[in-house]
């Protein structure tokens, strides 16, 4: 690379020399005007000082562009001398002696640094439409197993009239996620998994009785847990027709607590009970054909308890109101008895007792009284009149209880009657206790009296 620039350097200075040499052999202006040549002479000498200057020009761009280092400075000494001896002519012998001991620095002009600099950064924000369902990502250690915690079916009841039945299911997972369940009415036979989901729709087997219902879970890991299960019994067939009754039809009653039978058309999938006829602050719940149910009892106020039900089917439709109502009796009666003596042969007394007339000549030693009560038997017995009083300001007095022991041993409920015979031992004192009962259910306090032959 050196040698082409000393040989570039070179070339240019010898073109600079040459054009010094012409230029000595200038004519006069005399002879300029005189010689006719001298004008081809002239545009000759322009021509080849622009050939000179051009090629001083290419050979420097040469040299700029050959050189890759910023700085260079290359320092060329050259003294040439140059003697040219002329014989023209005339007798005018000029002696030209050219001397020229150039010295030439090349810089490059400049040393560009190119520093890319981006016009600006994007910033690029995607917003999906909807926020996708992330999947669960299976934990590859996870070896927990689900279970089911709780499982219904119609919201805990008992009966059901329909083969469509709600399930309410609940499942954890310690160290994943619930996924999946399914279902089976035989533990066999089982529903396609399904996405969990804490309520189902679910169809019984046909045929009215006892139904179960299985259920179970599956994480994400593909953990099966164990069988749950629940039970309704299935009745199509009870009644075409929406009904209840309180305590079975009774009229009176002694607590305010009570039992609803409550019947309803096939299809039917929910129940609302009140004791208001505008159901205030009462929920739907799954029907049930019996259900415990509290009545208001409006302090010892004497009237009816009225209580208010209706259904509502599969598809929403909601029933009229029907009603039924209980008197509500908490008073147990009063009353009292008196013992009055009577006289019966004790063989009267076996044939008015047992219907059968004893062997002619013989009497009866030992008697077992049968009415009202068993009191066991005794040798020697004799026959009193109770003569009973009871008042029930409310729902009136139904029976009574006679016994020998205050335990009431034996003893049975009878019709309440004002007039009772009773068989008492002759052997010694004899103490009759006697209570009494109303309609509600209501008893009273324990009545007695002792009696002496």
């Amino acid at each position: 690379m050196r040698i082409l620039k000393l040989s570039l350097i070179v070339l240019s200075l010898a073109f600079s020399l040459g054009f010094l040499f012409l230029s000595q052999f200038k004519p006069s202006a005399q002879a300029q005007s005189s010689d006719p040549s001298y004008a081809v002479s002239a545009s000759r000498s322009t021509e080849i000082m622009t050939s000179i200057q051009a090629a001083q020009m290419l050979t420097f761009s040469q040299v700029i562009t050959a050189t890759n280092t910023p700085t260079t400075t290359p320092s060329s000494t050259n003294t040439p001398t140059h003697t040219a001896t002329t014989t023209p002519s005339s007798t005018n012998t000029p002696t030209h002696t050219a001397t020229n001991t150039p010295t030439v620095t090349l810089t490059s002009i400049f040393t560009p640094t190119v520093t890319f600099t981006p016009i600006f950064t994007p910033t690029v924000t995607l917003t999906p439409s909807e926020t996708p369902t992330p999947t669960p990502t299976p934990s590859p250690t996870d070896l927990s197993i689900p279970t089911v915690d709780d499982f219904i079916i119609n919201g805990g009841a008992l009966n059901s009239t329909s083969l469509t039945v709600t399930l309410s299911i609940s499942a954890s997972d310690l160290t994943n996620e619930v996924v999946q369940m399914s279902f089976s009415n035989d533990e066999i036979t089982w529903s396609t998994w399904q996405a969990y989901s804490t309520s189902a729709s679910w169809s019984l087997s046909t045929g009215d009785g006892l139904k179960i219902i299985y259920a179970r879970v599956r994480d994400i890991n593909d953990n099966i847990s164990s069988t749950a299960s629940d039970t309704i019994f299935l009745d199509t067939t009870v009644d075409t027709d929406f009904a209840f009754t309180i305590n079975d039809g009774l009229l009176y009653t002694n607590q305010t607590a009570v039992t609803l039978t409550i019947s309803a058309k096939p299809g039917t999938a929910q129940m609302q009970v009140s004791n208001d006829g505008g159901f205030a602050g009462a929920i739907w719940e799954s029907y049930a054909s019996q259900k415990a149910w509290t009545i208001t009892q409006y302090g010892s106020y004497v009237i009816p308890r009225v209580v208010y039900v209706r259904y509502q089917d599969i598809d929403g439709n909601t029933s009229s109101t029907y009603q039924d109502d209980i008197v509500l009796d908490m008073t147990p009666p009063e009353g009292g008895f008196q013992v009055i003596p009577g006289m019966l042969d004790a063989l009267e007394r076996s044939v008015s007792i047992s219907g059968v007339p004893p062997t002619t000549g013989t009497k009866k030693q030992t008697h077992v009284i049968y009415l009202p009560l068993v009191i066991g038997s005794c040798s020697a017995c004799t026959q009193v009149l109770l003569s009973l009083w009871a008042t029930d300001d409310v729902s009136g007095v139904s029976q009574m209880m006679i016994s020998n022991s205050p335990d009431f041993v034996g003893a049975l409920w009878k019709p309440y009657m004002t007039q009772n015979t009773w068989w008492i031992s002759t052997t010694g004192p004899t103490t009759i206790y006697v209570k009494f009962r109303d309609y509600a259910g209501n008893v009273s306090v324990v009545y007695l009296s002792t009696f002496t032959p």
